[in-house]
């Protein structure tokens, strides 16, 4: 998904696999975060 985001956005950029899978990564804790703040 990062990677396809990459293809179809200009001016970002992801160099290899191991980068995309750790922006997933940070991405999927930062959405998990953000949904325990939505449900209170």
């Amino acid at each position: 998904m990062v990677r396809l985001a990459a293809a179809i956005v200009p001016g970002f950029r992801v160099e290899n696999f191991w980068w995309a899978l750790a922006f997933a990564l940070v991405l999927a804790i930062v959405n998990a975060f953000l949904h325990s703040l939505a449900n209170r």
